[in-house]
């Protein structure tokens, strides 16, 4: 199959923090859809042929990401300690960032 000759960009939405409904937080008329970036190197006509042909994602080749490293579970364990330990997107964003410099 051919590739596409254009590139398919992924744009995160802008989010609408005063959203009272789960559907309300993007803006769907504004927004236009793009792929996901693990697709972002399969062309539709090799989604397509794998589709037909009963391939399953399992045999599909993926951009890897380091999801579960050491530091993002370090990470993970600052926010939560800093979520138990004060109160308020500042004070909590202060005491990780003091942390991560000391």
């Amino acid at each position: 199959a051919p590739k596409r000759k254009s590139i398919r960009a992924f744009h995160p939405p802008k989010l609408n923090f005063q959203a009272t409904e789960y559907s309300e937080l993007i803006d769907w008329t504004a927004t236009t859809l793009s792929p996901p970036p693990l697709l972002r190197r399969i062309s539709n006509e090799e989604i397509r042929a794998k589709i037909l042909t009963g391939d399953t994602a399992a045999e599909w080749r993926f951009d890897k990401f380091p999801c579960h490293t050491q530091a993002v579970e370090r990470c993970i364990k600052l926010v939560t300690i800093a979520s138990q330990k004060v109160v308020g997107f500042e004070a909590r964003d202060g005491l990780i960032r003091t942390t991560l410099q000391s």
